[in-house]
């Protein structure tokens, strides 16, 4: 994949068109792109050659499978502190930093108006990229506001690049100075967030900026990590065949989600399919323990929560979508468990329906793809007579 890359801005001093030549593609900065009458961008970018040549490298994603492009020349952006953040020439890119399951929410961006970020964006944080210096060398949280701020600087509208922004803050890269990838603690009902924050960027009167939505999925955060620790205690005492210790914990994590519904009451969708997959994994350890009865009173809390932040948004949610997906499959397997099999197969049934239909609404969702194996290889158990 190759061509000139259009930097986005209307001026004719800025433009650079999108050609093809054969197997070489070229693409022109303007440094800064001074001149257009726009505000100053919080950074710029520039150039150690007059233009950045790119090629197919013929080399695919070992993740994605998406064909990468080579990078021929370097590109520098120099942020608003003065910081240079550098792609170099040899590393690997594919071009585009936004999750593949945020489209849906997002749009997909006009490459002449993230291009350029997402190059140096790839060269810090995305693994295949080849960029050895620069990979994790630099907080996540400042490269994915590197990214932001080069969209801006490359003449994105400030709401699209925010969304832009928040798609990676919640489903990009993370990790710790030592380069240890650190997972996201909104991981399951990251999509259930974004679309809260589209409303809230859409329903907000004045621009919505990356530091105020930040507040909002730190707080978010936050939460759910201090109700992953009373989940970790519960699990810490099943082991221990301590089930009342156990209950307090998880009632604890779930007391927690209730007070935070006072005290933000729009931020209910996520609490809800918090809450959710809270229930399910805790229905999950109790099935392993052989608690069946206790394991489906459970789950039948698990759907309400579900249903509760489906009824919230009034629109289809893959988060919500494969959570209840999920406790249909549970509820599956301790049918199997206990002998009856023709009505597991009628819950993989509605499992494999929720599923797919969380996967038409996004059809990059990898956690529901991977959950239907999950129901594909249930039911070949099942069919099989296994125990």
């Amino acid at each position: 994949m190759f061509g000139f890359r259009d930097c986005g801005f209307a001026d004719d001093r800025c433009r650079n068109t999108f050609w093809r030549l054969g197997l070489l593609g070229l693409l022109a900065v303007a440094p800064g792109c001074s001149g257009c009458g726009r505000s100053p961008a919080p950074g710029t970018f520039s150039l150690e050659h007059l233009e950045v040549k790119y090629e197919s490298s013929g080399v695919e994603d070992p993740e994605t499978g998406v064909q990468l492009d080579r990078l021929t020349t370097p590109l520098t952006f120099v942020d608003q502190n003065g910081v240079a953040w550098k792609a170099p020439a040899g590393m690997l890119t594919d071009g585009a930093s936004i999750p593949d399951w945020a489209l849906s929410i997002t749009g997909r961006p006009n490459t002449s108006n993230v291009f350029r970020a997402a190059i140096v964006h790839d060269a810090y944080c995305q693994a295949s990229s080849k960029a050895s210096d620069q990979l994790y060398s630099r907080p996540w949280k400042a490269t994915h506001q590197m990214f932001y701020d080069g969209c801006i600087a490359c003449g994105a509208a400030p709401s699209r690049a925010v969304m832009w922004w928040a798609a990676v803050r919640l489903g990009g890269p993370r990790w710790a100075e030592d380069g240890r990838l650190l997972e996201s603690n909104l991981s399951d009902v990251a999509f259930t967030a974004l679309d809260l924050i589209r409303e809230i960027i859409a329903g907000g009167q004045d621009a919505v900026s990356p530091a105020e939505i930040d507040s909002q999925i730190h707080g978010w955060e936050q939460m759910a990590a201090t109700v992953h620790e009373h989940e970790s205690d519960a699990d810490s005492s099943l082991e221990e065949d301590n089930f009342e210790a156990a209950e307090n914990s998880i009632a604890k994590a779930m007391e927690m989600l209730e007070s935070a519904r006072g005290r933000d009451s729009k931020s209910e969708p996520v609490l809800a399919a918090l809450e959710g997959y809270v229930q399910t994994r805790y229905a999950k350890r109790l099935q392993a323990k052989k608690k069946y009865k206790e394991a489906r009173a459970v789950l039948d809390k698990a759907e309400g929560s579900f249903q509760r932040a489906q009824q919230v948004k009034r629109t289809k949610d893959p988060s919500v979508l494969r959570g209840l997906g999920t406790v249909e499959f549970v509820r599956a397997d301790l049918d199997q468990i206990q002998g009856n099999k023709a009505a597991g197969l009628r819950k993989l049934e509605k499992a494999e329906a929720l599923m797919n239909d969380a996967l038409r609404t996004a059809p990059k969702y990898q956690p529901a793809r991977q959950d239907l194996r999950g129901v594909t290889t249930l039911r070949e158990k099942m069919k099989e007579g296994g125990p």
